[in-house]
């Protein structure tokens, strides 16, 4: 069932002690493209595998109540890419109205999550359902096995990372 948003802007519009407060409209979209550093050995496998991994593209939406959401994806490895077109959808209208709209963008819908979740004054994961567990697991991910995957994920342990995952790529084992 979705939200009656109209109701919510009409009850807004009468309550003038907190229309600026809890404005979550969309004010501003902005873009910023980042080529990133990987350690040595990620970036050797990962170039190896296709050059355009380290290319990611943040998204920050600013609310009209001032509150700040931050989201990002990878270019050119997404279910979804942030366009113009997403960006003149979401502009202007309550945030909370695109927050499921796949067709933004992963990088855009993020945002609006961080953002909606911020204003709100909850953790992200309250907007998606019950809370599963109280840290996030981090994996190193090894394009090569069993060469160098073994070896790749030693190093990793130390640091805090408890999982690794093996991706065998043809003619690779």
């Amino acid at each position: 069932m979705q939200p009656d948003f109209q109701a919510l802007r009409s009850w807004l519009a009468r309550r003038r002690d907190v229309a600026g407060l809890l404005n979550l409209n969309v004010r501003t979209v902005d873009r910023i493209w980042m080529n990133l550093l990987f350690r040595e050995v990620p970036v050797r496998n990962m170039v190896r595998e296709d050059w355009d991994w380290t290319l990611f593209e943040l998204c920050k939406v600013t609310l009209e109540c001032g509150v700040v959401g931050f989201g990002e994806t990878t270019v050119y490895h997404s279910w979804g890419r942030m366009t113009d077109a997403g960006i003149r959808k979401v502009t202007g209208r309550h945030a909370a109205e695109h927050m499921w709209d796949d067709s933004i963008g992963a990088g855009l819908q993020i945002a609006l999550f961080e953002a909606v979740a911020k204003a709100n004054g909850v953790p992200v994961y309250r907007l998606l359902g019950a809370k599963r567990r109280d840290r996030a697991f981090l994996a190193w991910w090894a394009i090569d096995m069993p060469r160098t995957g073994s070896r790749n994920a030693k190093p990793r342990s130390p640091r805090g990372t408890p999982t690794s995952r093996q991706k065998p790529v043809p003619g690779s084992i």
